[in-house]
């Protein structure tokens, strides 16, 4: 199965059998990268943004990690790790609005020092990038 697509707006499935016509404009796209063209608003909260970066982690094989409940987790912590060997992921998630606490500052300057770990502070305009960094590697 292939999808048309125009943009993140106009999309068609198309039935098995039917034959493609080159239209100017238009992309086809792999029925596995439909959930890339859902977005989440720019002022979503952080929840929502996580609950996206999730889906589309797990759909590409990462093991997600996350704490439910900030309660008795270190100042600091990263709202999610997610793992597909051969590389580490330690993602803070922020609304558009949202700012680091000084533990989330000094997180993100620890992580960030050590060798092949990654680290990535993800608002909901970073969505593009998100997908990169998940699909790559």
């Amino acid at each position: 199965d292939l999808a048309i697509s125009q943009g993140v707006t106009a999309m068609v499935k198309l039935p098995k059998g039917i034959g493609l016509q080159e239209m100017p404009g238009m992309q086809l796209v792999a029925p596995e990268s439909f959930d890339d063209l859902q977005r989440v608003p720019e002022d979503c909260k952080e929840k929502v943004l996580q609950a996206w970066v999730r889906k589309r982690a797990e759909n590409r094989g990462w093991t997600c990690w996350c704490t439910l409940r900030s309660q008795g987790s270190p100042p600091g912590q990263p709202d999610l790790i997610l793992v597909r060997p051969p590389r580490v992921l330690f993602v803070e998630l922020k609304s558009s609005s949202g700012t680091l606490r000084p533990s989330q500052r000094l997180a993100r300057t620890l992580l960030s020092d050590c060798p092949g770990v990654e680290y990535y502070l993800w608002r909901p305009k970073d969505q593009g990038e998100i997908i990169e960094v998940l699909r790559d590697g």
